[in-house]
């Protein structure tokens, strides 16, 4: 495997629905909770088809899997597992996608709770989250790390070199914020360069970007009206929000009455949306009492 540079619940499945053009395949993490008999690494990394079938386990003996990202050009899935609750044991992991070749990209230890993943195919370089780690990590040369509270969900943007990502804030507090940040800084400078581009969202958590309609989507929990739902907001060609007027950027929802909204992966071919949730549904492709699905993403 090539070297690769690290910058640093759930039991339905949910899309949004759109013009199917084709059948994707999913991948999904089960956190293993939901087990006849859990323990602290019963969960899985998981095929899933949208036919309801059966998912096909490809990784197992998982400590906590949260969030996970696919390389197609390599055939690689990359994956972050949490570890042990109040434990700084966090891991990252890498696999083809056929759950063959499992590599250590991060030993347990190196993180402590890493939450959203997302990949840099282009520079060949993951991105994560480390929730109870307070950071979102960089590593270029085992420099130290950016200190950021509570950050949760992860995007990346190469073409406008920007990253993106969440801080929730308090459960149900309705301060979630969401910042970028400059990709070409090295780690250590100073980061002047850090802005909050929406703030006081309900509870924002994962992030996803759709780079052919310059779009950001991230999910919210938090409470009605706003919580708990999907969301967007364009971005302009530097990959800075659109303002609206002088209101300043105005996200628009796109599905909300979600119990919790996670995880979410986006089809820009046949714009579909699939998000992990817990307890509610829109179209539900696959359920099972004894799996929690965390992390997902189109293969």
């Amino acid at each position: 495997m090539r070297n690769i540079e690290v910058k640093l619940v759930i039991p339905v499945l949910i899309i949004r629905p759109g013009p199917v053009v084709k059948s994707p395949t999913l991948l999904d993490l089960d956190l293993g909770l939901a087990a006849p008999e859990p323990s602290a690494t019963t969960g899985q990394v998981l095929q899933l088809h949208l036919n309801g079938s059966e998912p096909k386990p490809l990784v197992t003996g998982q400590a906590m899997p949260d969030g996970i990202d696919v390389d197609r050009s390599i055939g690689r899935m990359f994956w972050t597992a949490m570890g042990g609750p109040g434990a700084p044991d966090g891991a990252v992991y890498s696999a083809k996608t056929d759950g063959t070749d499992t590599a250590v990209v991060a030993a347990p230890g190196v993180v402590n709770t890493p939450k959203q993943l997302c990949l840099d195919t282009q520079h060949k370089q993951v991105y994560l989250c480390d929730r109870k780690g307070l950071q979102a990590i960089v590593k270029r040369d085992q420099a130290d790390c950016d200190v950021m509270s509570w950050c949760v969900g992860i995007a990346v943007f190469p073409s406008r070199g920007k990253f993106y990502w969440t801080q929730k804030g308090p459960s149900k507090g309705g301060k979630g914020r969401m910042f970028y940040a400059d990709i070409s800084r090295l780690v250590g400078d100073s980061r002047s360069d850090i802005t909050c581009i929406l703030d006081n969202l309900p509870e924002s958590i994962d992030l996803h970007i759709n780079e052919k309609n310059d779009k950001l989507y991230w999910t919210d929990r938090g409470e009605i009206p706003h919580g708990n739902s999907l969301n967007s907001i364009s971005l302009d060609a530097a990959g800075i929000a659109v303002k609206d007027s002088t209101l300043g950027p105005r996200p628009q929802i796109l599905c909300r009455q979600f119990k919790k909204a996670i995880k979410l992966a986006l089809n820009s071919e046949n714009d579909g949306t699939f998000i992990t949730d817990h307890k509610k549904f829109k179209h539900m492709i696959y359920k099972n009492k004894h799996q929690t699905f965390t992390g997902i993403v189109l293969v």
